[in-house]
């Protein structure tokens, strides 16, 4: 017997909902709240959450 859903649904991983809050708490200018989640993804996957200097912000402005 073969079983078909008509549900679609997405999976998606912890880790990549909090890099997407913390790439939102970068772009509007709050550093403390990225820099925590950074830590924190880093922390939850064993790695030593170490210092984040600065947090750059790379994108074309006005592509051509």
């Amino acid at each position: 017997m073969e079983t078909q859903y008509d549900v679609d649904f997405v999976l998606m991983r912890y880790a990549e909902v909090m890099l997407n809050y913390a790439e939102t708490a970068n772009e509007t200018g709050d550093l403390a709240t990225a820099t925590s989640l950074l830590k924190q993804i880093r922390m939850r996957a064993g790695i030593e959450p170490g210092k984040i200097i600065a947090m750059v912000s790379l994108r074309v402005i006005n592509p051509i």
